[in-house]
């Protein structure tokens, strides 16, 4: 078996992007998840993603870290704000909050303008653990 997982918030900054740019309009913080919480970054832990491996009878564990660049969806900058603040966590707290999305938008427009490829594109980094293991 073999499959990929995101590295901790911290170290894609493509998702941390879209929420640090709602934070400062929001009415307080959001609160971190716990470790292994349901989401995205669930298996951000590689120790944890081993261990559970490991529980579960795998053998044979190898996890190893991809780090790169992605490409956002989008052929401007402002396609790519778009749909990063449409992605996550980032609508339901602006939501929650009362705050104009298009608020967001452009001070992460403002942000990913530091990473348009020569293309026009906006590419971001990433980091991923690929891990694997053998059936017991």
């Amino acid at each position: 078996m073999t499959f990929v997982c995101w590295q901790s918030l911290n170290d894609n900054d493509w998702a941390r992007a879209p929420l640090e740019a709602a934070i400062p309009l929001l009415p307080e913080p959001p609160a971190q998840p716990s470790p292994g919480a349901p989401g995205p970054f669930a298996f951000a832990n590689k120790d944890y993603v081993a261990t559970m491996l490991k529980e579960a009878g795998w053998k044979g564990i190898s996890i190893q870290p991809w780090l790169g660049r992605i490409t956002i969806p989008g052929d401007t900058v402002a396609e790519a704000a778009s749909f990063m603040v449409e992605l996550g966590p980032t609508a339901r707290l602006v939501a929650e909050a009362g705050i104009d999305l298009s608020h967001v938008e452009d001070l992460l427009a403002n942000r990913l303008a530091a990473h348009i490829d020569k293309d026009g594109r906006v590419t971001m980094p990433a980091a991923a653990w690929i891990a694997s293991a053998t059936a017991p």
